[in-house]
């Protein structure tokens, strides 16, 4: 049995999944400028 549901004050997207994608935008960021780094060095 799962807990009863709380709608949260949007009721669209919960603290969690904002969570996951800030997380996924900011690794995805400094991946990004890892990589414009090496190519930067290489070239």
């Amino acid at each position: 049995m799962s807990g009863p549901h709380h709608p949260q004050e949007g009721g669209e997207a919960p603290r969690g999944t904002l969570v996951v994608v800030i997380t996924l935008v900011l690794s995805i960021l400094s991946l990004w400028m890892l990589a414009l780094g090496v190519l930067q060095g290489r070239a």
